[in-house]
């Protein structure tokens, strides 16, 4: 995602490979059921929205010792 000041949200853009100008990630959700990319697509609006920002319930804080 990226994130300009000069846009409020982030835009979203996949990884390109471009030696096989493919989009690995992109590919790999695209086997995903119905139910599957429409998860995987609220999840990346939510981050979008929030500028990559990623709260409890979603994500929690890992403590390293």
């Amino acid at each position: 995602m990226i994130y300009t000041e000069t846009v409020e949200e982030y835009e979203v853009k996949f990884y390109q490979d471009l030696r096989e100008n493919t989009y690995p990630a992109r590919e790999y959700i695209k086997k995903f059921d119905r139910k599957e990319r429409a998860k995987v697509a609220k999840y990346i609006e939510f981050l979008r929205i929030n500028k990559g920002y990623l709260d409890e319930p979603y994500s929690k804080h890992i403590n390293y010792r």
